[in-house]
């Protein structure tokens, strides 16, 4: 078990990054994933049954669906951050009460649209097998920003995962191909 306070002094010894923390041990998800705000100001709403962080790790898979009673809470509170901050992407888990917890929070619209994470036409693209992990993927997005390729993600992944979070911040021509 993580001291959750000895965590926060590691990562932000100045106390100046870091401005909240939710221990989410406490939060007994039904239902957990991502929504962002694509390329065209539409929501992307992502997830699976139970708890979430296997999901945007890439090692639960994207989900076979959301209930639409979930998909439309978070909708909700999506609508109602984008009317105070235009667009926004956030990490999300609802619980048996019909809570939605808000995990992470950004501001922010993002340039993905349908399968693809980051739009552009580089020389090539390079296959990233999901079942590497993001360990590898940093290094290969390291590599693709500075040699101009791009990254097909082949996996059963979503688009709103850590693995799109990674190539849409480096700007990594790149698309998503589902198993």
């Amino acid at each position: 078990q993580i001291d959750p306070f000895a965590l926060m002094q590691n990562e932000d010894p100045d106390a100046t990054q870091i401005a909240a923390l939710i221990f989410q041990d406490d939060v007994q998800a039904t239902h957990s994933g991502a929504a962002i705000t694509d390329a065209n100001g539409d929501v992307i709403i992502e997830g699976k049954a139970g708890r979430g962080d296997d999901f945007m790790v890439g090692a639960g898979g994207a989900g076979t669906g959301l209930p639409e009673h979930v998909t439309d809470n978070v909708r909700n509170i999506w609508e109602k951050m984008c009317s105070v901050f235009e667009s926004v992407r956030f990490e999300w888990c609802y619980d048996k009460t019909g809570t939605v917890w808000i995990v992470q929070f950004h501001t922010g619209q993002s340039a993905s649209l349908g399968n693809v994470i980051y739009p552009g036409e580089p020389l090539h693209f390079e296959i990233f097998e999901v079942g590497r992990g993001l360990e590898e993927l940093r290094p290969l997005a390291d590599k693709a920003k500075h040699e101009g390729f791009g990254i097909v993600v082949k996996g059963n992944v979503g688009i709103t995962s850590h693995f799109g979070d990674i190539l849409r911040r480096n700007q990594i021509p790149s698309r998503l191909e589902r198993a």
